[in-house]
């Protein structure tokens, strides 16, 4: 029987503050001028769409998750409106996340988030070589990051991720290995290491095209990689998730939503939500979401109903990110139906390859991790292929 039985209501909750104060080289996350941006109206704005489909919600929910933009550039009245406006929708088990970048982290917003509840704070370093700081656009520069780290712990807030990018331009094996010595002695609970992908439309993008930049060799990349690995686990920072370590206890609730695929709300202007089975984008356009909420009108939006196969091909491709993979039996009662039988071919062709490991379980093996890419869109390409 082909169903998708997951709860009613959402367990997670994104807010997306929509404000930079300069654009980052690589970042193609929607974000405007917080100086043509009046701060106070889009923290209305957030709360209110937020009064609008809080219904949806859990109560209290699993976690809460404000990221961007730059959500720590809110002076502090206004951030502080702005926390304790969704603290409102959390439990004393509830994680709840800021997003902060170094260089807006002050002794002041380090305050307001501790005051307002905040739990989890993530950081985004990307690196600890100023050179390679000043060719991704950072506004901050490596002392700051220590500094940051500093006033975090002085204020209750030992519970911190740092996000951390390799394959930047010029980025040598030895300088990635630097950053990442330097960030363990940060002793952080959790670390993220993606790659840099060289989005359409940002200007590292247009670097790459005109030949200013190369990009990392592959093999170059995937020693990077491997490094992240080794010296992460050696300090007790075992890999969770394709892309993500952390110490014992200190995964990422949030996150391991979206990996399960598992409903959430976003708010704010490009949020995405997966409710009931449909996945609703809002408009990459802070005026008609803005306009909008004020109104009190749905905010214009794409949404998608993902069909069967579709919608257990996308639980499965997220789950398999996950290093301890998904339980057949699991997929079998949210979807009536065992993966090895709905994907045959994909799941076959890979496993046969010692690429995916299958018992009662699936899940990638090590080697797959910086291959996955490719089992995860061979997976979604046979699901499009139901008739």
């Amino acid at each position: 029987m082909k169903k998708n039985r997951i709860p009613a209501r959402a367990g997670a909750l994104y807010v997306h503050v929509p404000l930079c104060r300069r654009k980052c080289r690589y970042c193609d996350f929607f974000s405007c001028d917080s100086g043509n941006t009046p701060p106070a109206r889009v923290v209305d704005a957030l709360l209110g769409e937020l009064q609008i489909h809080e219904n949806v919600l859990e109560s209290p929910v699993n976690s809460i998750f404000v990221g961007g933009g730059t959500p720590t550039i809110l002076e502090a009245d206004n951030l502080r409106r702005l926390l304790e406006g969704v603290a409102r929708l959390a439990g004393p088990r509830t994680e709840f996340t800021v997003e902060a970048n170094p260089d807006s982290l002050t002794e002041e917003v380090a305050a307001v988030l501790a005051s307002a509840g905040v739990n989890r704070v993530s950081v985004g370093v990307q690196s600890l070589a100023d050179d390679e700081l000043a060719a991704l656009g950072r506004l901050h520069n490596a002392a700051q990051v220590e500094t940051a780290v500093h006033l975090l712990r002085a204020n209750g807030l030992a519970n911190f991720s740092l996000d951390l990018i390799y394959g930047i331009p010029g980025q040598s094996l030895d300088s990635w290995r630097r950053t990442l010595g330097a960030t363990i002695d940060l002793a952080p609970r959790h670390v993220s290491c993606y790659a840099l992908s060289f989005e359409d439309g940002t200007a590292l993008h247009d670097d790459l095209h005109a030949g200013r930049v190369e990009e990392m060799p592959d093999d170059l990349q995937q020693a990077c990689y491997g490094s992240a690995v080794e010296m992460l686990a050696a300090a007790g920072l075992e890999r969770y998730e394709i892309s993500n370590f952390c110490v014992d206890g200190a995964r990422c609730v949030h996150n391991m939503t979206y990996w399960r695929n598992m409903p959430y709300l976003g708010v704010g202007p490009s949020a995405a939500s997966y409710i009931a089975g449909v996945r609703r984008t809002n408009r990459r356009d802070i005026h008609s979401w803005l306009n909008a909420v004020q109104n009190r009108q749905p905010c214009p939006c794409d949404s998608e109903t993902l069909d069967w196969p579709m919608n257990m091909a996308e639980t499965l491709m997220l789950s398999l990110r996950l290093c301890d993979g998904v339980e057949r039996r699991s997929m079998i009662e949210r979807f009536g139906a065992d993966p090895l039988e709905t994907f045959p071919q994909s799941i076959g062709k890979y496993a046969g390859m010692g690429l995916l490991i299958v018992d009662d379980r699936l899940r990638l093996s090590p080697d797959a991790f910086f291959l996955s890419n490719s089992v995860l869109a061979d997976i979604i390409h046979e699901a499009a292929s139901f008739k």
